[in-house]
């Protein structure tokens, strides 16, 4: 059996959670791109990131930098260094000569996050169906079954990044658009998400319509399924948000109304 695809940091992510139970089929020479590992700083980043979105690190707590790198057991270079991350992204407010604070995410940073992710899918998609092979849509085929039966959400995280990193590289896809799309990604946690009660059906139902897609070559169903996966996936996780009292009501009004006025101008 041929080998796994080389693949971007995603990648390590699923193989440790849950080790491919079949190879996929090989991809052409101009699919293939780098491997690179995750440094200590994106791992750092990961870990503050996720304290934040889960509201162990609430808005507006200051960062405690020494308690972190005793947590992790690294120095705290590499904490400062996610720390520059995560201001850059929005997370953290960095302010001179107090420190690190947690920044405040709206309603609308997390519909944008996610509309943004939508256009680079939607990318993705399009030239997925109109290159895939016979072969390769029959690991996807087996990816999704995969997924769509495991009972852990670690492993329906990880089949889902194996489908999705899959098809990202199944035809023209620089390392440049996949590092791209893998910065986006890595803004919000993808496990906010998955740990909900419906990511699980909306994963089944959307890859179930892509799937349909590349079988028949249509590149416009398949961008219109990318774009339609994302929207819910914002909702779900968005309502997963409300539901852990991340925002006040106030805050939560001022969300909606937003979005409310962006919808009226679309």
């Amino acid at each position: 059996m041929p080998p796994l695809p080389d693949t971007d940091d995603t990648d390590d992510t699923a193989d440790a959670l849950h080790p491919p139970l079949f190879h996929p089929p090989p991809l052409g020479p101009d699919q293939a791109a780098g491997r690179s590992h995750q440094s200590v700083t994106e791992l750092v980043s990961d870990h503050i990131r996720e304290r934040i979105v889960t509201g162990e690190l609430k808005p507006g707590a200051k960062v405690d930098q020494d308690q972190i790198s005793q947590t992790l057991g690294i120095s705290r270079i590499p904490v400062r260094e996610a720390l520059i991350q995560l201001t850059a992204n929005g997370y953290i407010e960095s302010i001179p000569r107090r420190g690190a604070f947690v920044a405040k995410l709206t309603v609308q940073d997390f519909e944008d996050h996610f509309e943004v992710v939508s256009a680079l899918f939607e990318i993705s998609a399009r030239r997925a169906a109109e290159h895939v092979t016979d072969e390769q849509l029959q690991y996807l085929k087996k990816v999704h079954l995969e997924a769509s039966t495991a009972q852990d959400t670690a492993s329906r995280m990880a089949l889902a990044i194996e489908f999705y990193r899959y098809l990202h590289r199944l035809r023209r896809t620089s390392g440049q658009f996949l590092r791209t799309l893998q910065f986006v990604a890595r803004a919000l946690p993808n496990d906010l998400y998955f740990s909900t009660a419906r990511s699980l059906a909306t994963e089944t139902v959307y890859r179930e319509r892509t799937l349909l897609a590349l079988e028949n070559h249509d590149s416009e169903a398949a961008a219109q399924a990318a774009e339609e996966h994302w929207r819910a996936s914002a909702k779900v996780t968005i309502d997963e948000m409300r539901s852990r009292g991340y925002w006040s009501e106030s805050e939560d009004l001022a969300g909606d109304g937003q979005l409310a006025a962006r919808a009226a101008g679309d």
